[in-house]
């Protein structure tokens, strides 16, 4: 009997306190709720108590603090305050965003309205706005809360950047903006320029009406050889004027010569090479001719060996052909106009070694009686024309492209499944473009058998003729598990120098050195061990040790599916061996490398593509 009393008393004080919550009074009591202004879309409408409960707006949780506070908790990587605007008619008619009044916490008040900012760690600002409808008051007319509507995500601060300039003469240059501004109206886009840093539309600007988020404008009116700052800008009806970031530039003086940048040499082979230049300004008289010119002998100009590519400002790239292999070239970006021709520095490179047959002179024992060569780089492969080639360079690997392979891709690819020649050797996945990784053990030799014997075909290098390493079939193959080891750890070298790891021309992996190998061709840190960054070898360095047999084995990654990984990290081999083990039918050795840390061998199923680099046996 007590209970149900006492449930009927507590049911009575509920019902009371529900009836009067939400109750309007006088002002003196903190009522109010006008809607003098529509509410907008999305308005949410929302209760919050200073005894528990909150909402979430801006990503962030709202609360009423005892005091009848709004208050954001704490947030890591996130600013949030308000700002008290004070009394309005309703959530819509909250349209400005002021610069001063900010706080991280507001008293909460009837017919009020109000702004909450968020800042995050990478500086983006968004807004909410907030009206208090009226107060939430217990039987005893205290306050307990408040009931309020809002709009999330109501605004976000405008970004603004400005583009770099471009087509610069004596008196003209363009320049422009990228607006990224959403919900905000924006009234006029724009760009400033003074010869001070950080102009404002008080210095000289000109505008666009065009509704446009990346425009371009041009500057007029500017004096020769002088140096000017650029701002894009918008303005708004919300945030007045936001300006992007500060911009450099110099205008010509009178008439030259263009001014021209070669950047990079790349895709070295034995007779060829590209460059990659780009005309930065025309001279104040336009681009009739632009490419690159190179010699053997240092300050190449037009009168030597060259190649043109187009007109006009920008990038271009030439291909220099009919080069001699394993040569030094000079070469410099020239454009030519009315007023002459531009050069820029001088850069260097060297063609690769033309190796007969692709085979490096290095020897390497493979076990107490066998020795061999290994190719002039990683083996490759082309499913449109089903060609085998080796790398042109042993620094070369193809990356993220292998993501393409199929059996009609018209590129290369240089990551295989194990035992993926083309030879028919039972299984379900033999040809080199196979990329599925559902079950490894449908790749390779059924059963328990390794690339050799009965199953040599499987071999890539047994069963196909490769391109440039002699066109025959039978000329090459895969180094075992145990050769590998044999080869890393066991071999005697002259100064007992068999391995290090190094970086070549910014590719990382691991060099090979023969068993004559004399340090003093070249001078490496840490051998038969160490950590890529710890030889760092130059383009131009790396023949000296080429030549006297060094292989590298670039770290070029791994291939599951069509998934790359572990670019310029992981430096794995397949070798010609099975795991000898419980399932042994569905994985294989491959020989494994990182930086500052590296195994002989390790097992992966056989459906991932790792590198294949091939050997000769010289005895």
């Amino acid at each position: 009997m007590k209970k149900t009393i006492f449930a009927l008393i507590l049911m009575l004080v509920v019902l009371s306190i529900a009836s009067v919550s939400c109750k309007k009074s006088g002002a003196a009591s903190g009522s109010g709720g006008s809607t003098g202004c529509t509410d907008p879309n999305g308005t949410v409408t929302a209760n919050l108590r200073n005894d528990g409960g909150s909402v979430t707006i801006l990503g962030g949780t709202l609360t009423i603090s005892n005091a009848n506070n709004f208050v954001f908790a704490t947030q890591y990587g996130h600013e949030r305050l308000f700002v008290h605007m004070g009394a309005v008619d309703g959530l819509g008619c909250i349209t400005s965003i002021p610069t001063t009044g900010w706080s991280h916490e507001v008293a909460v008040k009837p017919d009020n309205g109000y702004i909450a900012m968020d800042i995050d760690v990478g500086g983006t600002i968004r807004y909410a706005r907030i009206y208090v409808t009226r107060y939430m008051l217990n039987t005893f007319d205290e306050i307990i809360g408040a009931e309020l509507k809002y709009q999330d995500d109501w605004l976000t601060y405008p970004s603004v950047y400005t583009n770099d300039v471009t087509d610069i003469t004596q008196n003209s240059a363009v320049g422009g903006g990228n607006v990224y501004a959403p919900n905000v109206t924006i009234t006029e886009r724009g760009i400033c320029w003074s010869e001070m840093p950080d102009p404002t539309i008080s210095d000289h600007h000109t505008s666009t009406s065009q509704n446009l988020d990346n425009y371009t404008l041009t500057m007029t009116g500017l004096q020769k050889a002088t140096g000017y700052h650029v701002r894009a800008y918008i303005k708004t009806n919300t945030f007045g004027v936001v300006y992007g970031d500060n911009k450099s530039f110099a205008t010509l003086s009178d008439p030259s010569a263009p001014q021209v940048k070669t950047f990079q040499v790349t895709n070295i082979t034995t007779n060829s090479a590209v460059c990659l230049a780009s005309v930065d300004s025309d001279g104040g008289s336009p681009v009739t001719e632009r490419g690159v010119c190179w010699n053997t002998t240092g300050e190449p100009t037009i009168n030597d060996m060259h190649q043109s590519n187009g007109n006009g400002v920008g990038e271009y790239t030439v291909e220099m052909t009919g080069l001699s292999s394993n040569t030094t070239y000079y070469v410099r970006a020239y454009a030519i106009n009315s007023l002459g021709v531009g050069y820029d520095g001088v850069i260097t490179f060297t063609t690769s070694h033309e190796w007969p047959n692709g085979m490096l002179p290095g020897e390497f024992s493979v076990s107490e009686t066998k020795r061999v060569k290994f190719s002039q780089g990683n083996l490759q492969y082309q499913a449109s024309t089903n060609t085998f080639r080796f790398a042109y360079n042993q620094n070369d690997c193809i990356g993220e492209d292998n993501s393409h392979i199929s059996s009609s891709y018209n590129g290369w690819i240089d990551l295989f499944g194990w035992g993926t020649s083309g030879w028919n050797n039972g299984n379900v996945f033999y040809q080199p473009y196979s990329s599925d990784n559902v079950n490894g053990s449908w790749y390779g030799p059924v059963g328990t058998y390794s690339l050799v014997d009965e199953y040599a075909n499987s071999d890539w290098g047994v069963y196909n003729s490769i391109s440039n390493g002699g066109h025959s079939a039978g000329m090459w193959r895969t180094l075992t598990q145990e050769e590998w080891y044999h080869l890393l750890y066991q071999r005697n070298t002259t100064y007992g120098i068999r391995f290090t790891e190094a970086c070549v021309n910014g590719v990382n992996g691991v060099i090979l050195l023969p068993d004559n190998w004399n340090p003093s061709v070249y001078s490496l840190n840490n051998p038969n061990g160490g950590w890529y960054e710890a030889n760092e070898i130059s383009l131009a360095d790396w023949p000296t040790l080429e030549v006297a047999g060094a292989v590298f084995l670039p770290a070029a990654g791994f291939r599951n599916g069509t998934n790359i990984g572990e670019l310029n990290n992981e430096c794995s081999y397949w070798t010609a061996s099975y795991w000898n083990w419980e399932s042994a039918d569905s994985r294989a050795y491959y020989v494994y490398f990182t930086n500052h840390g590296y195994w002989y061998s390790k097992d992966d199923a056989r459906c991932v593509g790792h590198n294949v680099r091939l050997v000769r046996n010289v005895n």
